[in-house]
């Protein structure tokens, strides 16, 4: 507003009618706004308006050069003020496309969910590739074209193929990390009931920061995983442990505490289930359930999302079994079957709940 009183003050002082230049701003917002309600495209409120014409008024007043001939002859007054109507067609025009409430609302913006026990494949407006895991959600833009950066919300675990652009960033934001695409596959883990969440490139370069600390960011190399511990409120980070791709993943503990927060610990090495090509942690959009040197009390969570039932481990000695394998198809009693076979311990099943004893 303070911008708008200020332009029709210099606007008047060179000679020009100030009720005719601001009657052009709102002709064409008018008209603008006419056609597209017609198609149901653009609705802006009033607020919205005035914002976007404010920073007309000031984009024009930045040219002070302009605006500060005093000694024009008519001829050449009339000139400007067409000139003036025609910048400030295509400033309304463009500024429509900056407030198009559309890429800011909730109107704007689409929610894909996934069942426990389902998994889904979205293409994004952008072309990239998202393998979203059970019990996960994504929210993204239905339109990106209007948008400086890509960003999506991830309540979950997501496979990302990014389809990159140097000028458009794609971000992932998540509870507790904000993951940013630097050309990338990768995986990103982060349920909400979880304390820890894991992200781990195959692929390109990401860059991992805390969301509540963002200049504390780790850039990952391909087959390095980075995990966020929620009760400290820390980074695993620093060490590279890259080369030893075929050993079982140690258990990520956090270590040395300095102020309340985790200073260091390690990036683990993603973890090639028998040599195969598919690591362990994206095993699970070939629908491979991939577990190494797992506890059974993690594992059990796990295979809830997976199968969509509730298992309860009564036995605190059962909860502390550390398993390896790869359930690629079995039924969830065939797969509980195949771990007795590993460790002893009974169960039971009735409808959607197991009782381990």
């Amino acid at each position: 507003e303070h911008e708008i009183l200020e332009l029709e003050k210099l606007l008047e002082d060179c000679g020009t009618d100030v009720h005719y230049m601001m009657n052009v701003m709102e002709h064409y917002w008018e008209e603008i706004n006419a056609a597209d309600e017609a198609t149901g495209i653009i609705q802006l409120s009033e607020e919205q308006k005035n914002r976007a014409l404010g920073e007309i008024a000031e984009q024009l007043l930045n040219d002070r050069t302009l605006l500060s001939h005093r000694r024009w002859t008519k001829k050449r007054r009339l000139y400007w003020s067409m000139s003036l109507s025609a910048v400030i067609a295509v400033m309304v025009i463009v500024s429509i496309f900056v407030w198009n409430p559309l890429c800011h609302s909730s109107d704007g913006m689409r929610m894909i969910a996934t069942k426990e026990g389902s998994r889904t494949k979205i293409i994004l407006p952008d072309g990239s590739e998202v393998w979203l895991n059970s019990g996960s959600r994504l929210i993204y833009p239905k339109d990106f074209d209007c948008l400086s950066t890509r960003e999506v919300t991830l309540d979950g675990e997501a496979y990302f193929k990014v389809k990159h652009d140097t000028n458009h960033p794609f971000i992932i934001h998540t509870d507790y990390l904000d993951i940013k695409d630097l050309g990338t596959v990768f995986n990103v883990k982060a349920y909400p009931d979880e304390k820890e969440a894991v992200a781990t490139l195959i692929s390109g370069s990401i860059a991992v920061s805390i969301k509540d600390d963002p200049g504390r960011t780790i850039v990952l190399k391909p087959h390095e995983k980075v995990s966020y511990f929620a009760d400290v409120h820390g980074l695993a980070l620093e060490k590279d442990n890259s080369q030893s791709v075929n050993k079982e993943l140690k258990t990520i503990r956090p270590v040395a505490l300095h102020n309340s927060r985790l200073e260091v610990s390690d990036i683990q090495p993603v973890v090639t289930p028998h040599g195969d090509t598919i690591v362990s942690e994206t095993a699970w959009v070939n629908n491979e359930l991939v577990f190494q040197g797992e506890k059974f009390s993690q594992l059990a969570e796990r295979m809830q999302r997976w199968y969509n039932v509730t298992i309860k481990v009564e036995n605190a000695q059962v909860a502390d079994y550390t398993f390896t394998g790869i359930f690629n198809g079995e039924t969830l009693p065939q797969a509980l079957e195949e771990l007795k076979m590993i460790r002893a311990f009974s169960f039971e099943l009735e409808r959607d709940t197991v009782v381990i004893k």
